[in-house]
């Protein structure tokens, strides 16, 4: 298989992309519609939070642009957006190490400068974007959810606001470009019954797995 396919995750902090992704990635492991292509899910949410220590721990250079961005969520700034020069070669590192077939890769992009090189990483990495699927939950909910996370613990309230509010504003640009380009989207509620956000993601994906593997496609 020449090309692969790359699924981009994108939302607020706390809108449940990783789960969803997470969730995708097993149902799309478990189907028999894909028995001969590997699922690869890259969260760069977790590589934010440590909580992917095993990933991290491969590479200097994976150490080093966590450490620069838990230097950032610590300090007086957190609730600006990162170097983009940190998160650009942050995610074309994830997007490196990966060896499926079909990459869910979820927290990117999420300014509107960041579509550019999510297109040119996956040119170079093999990956062609077929879609994206934005989740949203309510305000209050999103909040609580970012205030649980073991790395935004350090966080006030207050400040998850500040950074949520700069989230809303840059992804509705972010909606915009990425409409512009006729990429397929899905945007998913996910304070709905996980088996109806998940139901809707697969039903979503399916059909742009179908028009590019021949696998998928003769299995279907």
């Amino acid at each position: 298989m020449s090309e692969r396919i790359l699924i981009a995750f994108t939302g607020t902090g706390g809108s449940g992309k990783t789960n969803l992704a997470g969730r995708l990635r097993t149902a799309l492991d478990r189907s028999s519609e894909t028995p001969k292509l590997t699922v690869d899910h890259v969260s760069i949410g977790e590589y934010v939070r440590g909580q992917a220590q095993q990933i991290l721990a491969r590479g200097a250079i994976a150490s080093h642009y966590r450490s620069t961005i838990i230097d950032h969520l610590t300090g007086e700034d957190a609730h600006k957006p990162f170097d983009p020069a940190v998160i650009r070669g942050l995610v074309s590192e994830c997007v490196g190490q990966s060896s499926g077939d079909i990459l869910l890769l979820d927290g990117y992009p999420r300014y509107k400068d960041q579509l550019e090189t999510l297109y040119e990483i996956g040119i170079r990495e093999d990956f062609y974007t077929r879609g994206a699927i934005i989740t949203h939950v309510d305000e209050q909910e999103a909040i609580r959810r970012m205030m649980k996370r073991t790395g935004d613990r350090h966080i006030s309230e207050q400040a998850a606001y500040v950074r949520l509010h700069m989230q809303q504003l840059a992804l509705k640009d972010v909606v915009i470009d990425l409409a512009a380009t006729n990429l397929p989207l899905k945007e998913i509620d996910t304070y709905f019954p996980r088996e109806r956000t998940l139901l809707e993601a697969y039903d979503f994906v399916r059909p742009l797995l179908g028009g590019i593997h021949s696998e998928f496609r003769d299995a279907s």
